[in-house]
């Protein structure tokens, strides 16, 4: 053990190149040389602990011996004792390890005084290097400044102890004084093995917000085990603040390409978890809403969405960072329609609300419940006035796919339920049908311009010879009486058709296209009244159709259809 030495006096005045402490049966020198200081830890039998250089030379050699025992954790009582003294007990101390080795291996071998350097336990000196020191882990304080961009400004405190930190953070805040100063908290990464990162010092918190998203450019710190935990560790003290994590974590929040499934049912829950009390409101109790938005996405309305998500990220609440997020998604999401997807139906509104539950079912079902509910209400009427007792109305939305079709198509309907005119599709059908050859309809339609003229006639067509019986190919076949009352009020509107016709070519008596049409109405009536059995197909009634229609175009008379700038096919 030293001895404090009386020589020891006026060291103030003497510039020390050699330096030795005793600190609790432990042993520390240290000497100037031309790189700084070079300084060495030594245990109570003067084998070498640990060592190395300190490069800051423009501090006196008390002072690095002071911070070097300060990092090393030696906090005891120091004695001050003689470097050369020390350095003779450490060679000492090396000459007999190596006659314990030369005894015990017969030999000299070099690699040995590497090990009794090098490594920490003397008794596995084995010619390996396989006992070196251990590694000093790092490791982070925690700092909360008054003044976060220039700490002097303001009171300033660091720890290891995140909670303590977090809680003068708070306070600082939390003063009025230091509105203006920008308060902030953060972390200092300790590397004692890593000169070049030791004691960066990052900002984490500011406001009430905890930004993991500012390690992201920082790669070396995120990708450190121990700045995750701390961040981790911040956000579990201050657990009412917004979070945003780092990067990686964000992006592992949803899957990088989702399903529609997947996207319908994220959004419906960041729905309801950022206005829970809306939500309730607009969201019945056993309501598929995730099925709705599906079909949303599937048709292509996204737009709506994307709003949606933007005002989220604004409110910049707990639920920002996960829209941000999907938004990403949702910008980059395909519609994942696949051939055997069967149609649906959401009902928008219906007078009876048993119709309505649920919003959103397939189109066969729905089908067949309406044509059932029309067959039974319309069986139930009023004995003066022969109307139905019980009828609703319906307002709903068709989706469907067609072979090769990358999204849902989708178009609006009403029909009104009671009427004996059967289900959804059996009334489709009668309503297309009798657009295509109500005159006043297509009257209408003429008054528009030729273009949309045209463009409704191919519509109204394609609906009756594709898209229905597409639909219908889904449903079950209609009943044979709803069918003969679809035809009937067909009929019907002929029927008034050709005698207005009648009466008009009478009056004129020249014109001759119109008596064509009559004899042709006439003919038609005949032939419904001849037979049953030979009733037209609807595609020949629409062919019937569609020539009347080109009649009176004028595109049967080339010449008259160029006069009229009518289209010639």
């Amino acid at each position: 053990s030293f001895e404090q030495l009386d020589s020891f006096l006026n060291l103030e005045e003497q510039v020390l190149s050699e330096l030795a402490y005793e600190v609790g049966e432990r042993y520390f020198a240290i000497q100037r040389t031309e790189e700084g200081y070079d300084y060495s830890f030594y245990d109570e039998d003067f084998r070498l602990m640990d060592g190395g250089i300190y490069e800051n030379d423009e501090i006196s050699i008390e002072e690095a011996a002071e911070e070097l025992l300060e990092d090393e954790g030696w906090t005891g009582e120091r004695i001050r004792g003689d470097y050369d003294q020390l350095m003779e007990k450490v060679e000492e101390m090396d000459e007999a390890v190596m006659a314990e080795i030369q005894k015990s291996q017969g030999e000299y071998k070099p690699l040995a005084k590497v090990e009794e350097l090098e490594e920490a336990n003397y008794n596995m000196i084995d010619n390996v290097l396989n006992n070196m020191p251990p590694k000093k882990e790092a490791y982070l304080e925690y700092y909360a400044a008054e003044c976060d961009e220039i700490h002097d400004m303001g009171a300033y405190e660091k720890s290891t102890d995140v909670k303590e930190i977090a809680a003068i953070y708070e306070k600082y805040r939390e003063d009025p004084e230091n509105a203006y100063k920008g308060s902030g908290m953060g972390i200092i990464y300790r590397d004692p093995e890593d000169s070049l990162f030791d004691e960066t010092e990052l900002l984490i918190v500011m406001g009430t917000t905890i930004h993991g998203d500012f390690l992201d450019n920082v790669r070396f710190l995120k990708d450190q085990p121990v700045v995750r935990e701390g961040l981790e560790k911040i956000h579990k003290a201050l657990p009412d603040y917004k979070y945003i994590p780092i990067q990686d974590v964000r992006e592992a929040m949803y899957p990088k390409k989702m399903t529609t499934e997947e996207l319908a049912a994220a959004l419906d829950e960041i729905a309801e978890d950022f206005d829970p009390y809306d939500y309730r409101d607009h969201v019945e109790p056993g309501q598929d809403t995730i099925q709705e938005v599906m079909l949303d996405l599937q048709s292509g309305n996204v737009g709506s969405y994307i709003s949606f998500l933007k005002d989220v990220i604004e409110e910049d609440c707990e639920q920002s960072v996960w829209a941000g997020v999907l938004l990403e998604r949702l910008k980059s999401y395909e519609p994942d329609v696949s051939k055997e997807t069967e149609p649906m139906v959401y009902v928008n509104y219906c007078e009876k609300r048993e119709l309505m539950e649920p919003r959103c079912q397939k189109l066969s079902d729905l089908d067949s419940r309406t044509a059932q509910k029309d067959k039974e209400w319309y069986a139930d009427r009023n004995p003066r006035t022969d109307e139905p007792m019980v009828t609703a109305q319906m307002f709903f939305t068709i989706y469907y796919a067609e072979k090769g079709d990358k999204m849902l198509q989708h178009f609006k309907g009403k029909i009104d339920i009671g009427t004996g005119n059967g289900g959804i599709l059996s009334q489709l059908k009668l309503q297309n049908e009798l657009k295509l050859t109500d005159e006043s309809w297509i009257g209408y339609l003429k008054n528009k311009g030729n273009e949309e003229f045209q463009k409704c006639m191919e519509d109204l067509t394609d609906m009756q010879n594709h898209v229905l019986p597409y639909l219908q190919s889904f449903c079950s076949l209609e009943e044979k009486n709803v069918q003969e009352k679809q035809e009937r009020q067909v009929a019907e509107k002929q029927d008034s058709r050709v005698e207005a016709s009648r009466a008009a070519n009478v009056t004129k008596g020249d014109n001759d296209k119109a008596v064509k049409k009559v004899v042709s109405s006439m003919q038609t009536e005949k032939n419904k009244a001849t037979t049953k059995a030979k009733k037209p197909s609807i595609h020949e009634r629409l062919e019937i159709n569609k020539r009347k229609i080109q009649e009176k175009q004028g595109k049967d008379e080339l010449e008259r259809g160029a006069d009229r700038d009518v289209r010639t096919v």
